[in-house]
């Protein structure tokens, strides 16, 4: 968790990891979590603030295997041809919303 002028906002943040180092940025590595949470705890470095306390702090923290990430998507970029409208769902002052598929 993450304190913030005195709002408690959740940020979760995907921990990576390569050649035996985790990381949230490849600008820093970390040989385990346990640093890599220390360290982030007195530094944000890249994150929006420093780490103040688990969310889970009175329960078992649980670590799960990651998410494997799509192949199809390398970036967060999809193209306009790969996007078929299927039904438009309403329009306000900012645009208008669409059902669409892949």
């Amino acid at each position: 968790m993450s304190q913030s002028k005195s709002v408690t906002q959740i940020r979760h943040y995907r921990i990576k990891k390569a050649n035996e180092k985790y990381y949230i940025s490849s600008t820093k590595l970390f040989p385990s979590l346990h640093e890599l949470v220390k360290h982030h705890s007195v530094e944000y470095g890249s994150l929006c603030t420093t780490l103040s306390r688990s969310c889970g702090s009175r329960r078992k923290i649980l670590i799960l295997p990651p998410i494997p990430e799509n192949p199809n998507f390398k970036s967060w970029e999809i193209s306009h041809k790969s996007i078929k409208l299927v039904e438009k769902l309403g329009q306000g002052a900012f645009g208008m919303g669409r059902y669409v598929s892949l």
